[in-house]
């Protein structure tokens, strides 16, 4: 009988320790230096003027990586036409997917980088630029 107390104590302080160290487990770091919505933006500037004005207040790296991930999307988007012409679904799926990737590479570095307002504003813009971006 006491072993099997033992045992089912044991057992139950055992299963209970990944409970307690899930609790503990940081779950969301909210830090102070994001890039805020820019507010001095008049409306006649058109939406790739605004992505790039944003992408200047990021350092050389990011600038860089955005850069190479705009120009793919850009490509892409000359191959989805192409691909929408002729009628090739197999080929829409492909660039679809690509596109997609590319997208959410670039929602994660604004999601690192700017507040959330700005993060709106930049998605806006994309849509402007990209008819198969939703704003």
């Amino acid at each position: 009988m006491k072993f099997k107390f033992l045992f089912s104590a044991t057992l139950i302080a055992q299963l209970a320790q990944p409970a307690l160290a899930a609790e503990e487990e940081v779950l969301l770091t909210i830090t102070g230096d994001r890039i805020e919505l820019i507010s001095d933006v008049q409306p006649p500037d058109d939406a790739d003027d605004l992505v790039l004005r944003y992408y200047q207040l990021l350092p050389l790296a990011l600038q860089e990586s955005l850069q190479l991930l705009r120009h793919r999307m850009d490509r892409r988007m000359e191959d989805y036409e192409v691909a929408f012409a002729a009628g090739d679904t197999a080929e829409i799926n492909e660039i679809t997917d690509d596109l997609s990737a590319y997208w959410t590479r670039i929602q994660h570095i604004h999601f690192e980088e700017f507040t959330p307002a700005a993060m709106q504003d930049l998605g806006a813009a994309y849509a402007a630029l990209y008819f198969l971006i939703e704003g």
